[in-house]
């Protein structure tokens, strides 16, 4: 997916600093489009600090790479702010009932009714794929899927992990891909090896990213947090 066009609308794009995000940002400075990131701020989560430095740090070589391209200043959102209407969270419940989904998916919904065309970008063995591949199935008619998922856009679904690096080894930009973050969890500034999305991108090609200390947490993830719970309660 190349993104040449003439209409220079901006893409607005969910991002996170993150390799799945990162690369759709990356598909689109590379066609000079104009791109408008929106990053959700959870203070809840450890690693908020190292995603914003990340998008810093990735928006300033994009523009340097492709100067044709334009990346607006993030637009952060903060989830305490986004307050899904009942039928949002209602939907979202019936739908976790059927399938694993992320809890963020009720709030997601609520901001894509605010934002025209917001990606997101879930891409193949995601853990949502399987409600985007039915929302496209001709004659749905699963109201909750639609609510949920409906007016989001996802313009890497048909794209693997080990896929968008080879598309960024091939177009020189996987010095850009590697800088992403991924990791929740972060110990000592490095990826933590036993939150989900460290356990997601191990089971998806992406070993050579993690540590040999990570990778040996990978093997025993409820074991090393048992053993974090219990350092904080002494320490």
């Amino acid at each position: 997916m190349t993104d040449k066009t003439t209409d220079n609308k901006p893409a607005n794009v969910l991002w996170t600093g993150g390799w799945d995000s990162t690369f759709r940002v990356i598909q689109l400075a590379r066609a000079g489009r104009t791109i408008q990131p929106y990053y959700v701020i959870n203070t809840n989560r450890e690693s908020t600090n190292n995603e914003i430095a990340t998008m810093v740090e990735i928006r300033g070589m994009l523009t340097a790479k492709y100067p044709e391209c334009t990346i607006h200043p993030v637009k952060y959102v903060d989830l305490s702010s986004v307050y899904p209407k009942t039928e949002y969270v209602d939907a979202y419940e019936r739908l976790a009932a059927q399938s694993y989904i992320g809890s963020q998916y009720s709030y997601l919904s609520a901001l894509a009714a605010e934002v025209d065309g917001l990606e997101l970008c879930i891409h193949e063995d995601d853990k949502a794929e399987f409600f985007i591949k039915k929302l496209h199935e001709e004659n749905t008619d699963n109201k909750d899927i639609h609510l949920i998922f409906g007016k989001l856009s996802y313009p890497i679904l048909e794209y693997t992990k080990i896929k968008m690096r080879e598309e960024a080894e091939q177009n020189g930009e996987v010095d850009i891909l590697n800088k992403t973050w991924f990791c929740h969890s972060p110990i000592n500034r490095r990826a933590c090896g036993i939150c989900n999305p460290c356990k997601y991108s191990l089971e998806e090609g992406m070993g050579y990213r993690f540590t040999k200390r990570a990778k040996l947490y990978s093997k025993a993830p409820r074991l090393i947090k048992f053993l974090q719970r219990v350092a904080r309660h002494f320490f």
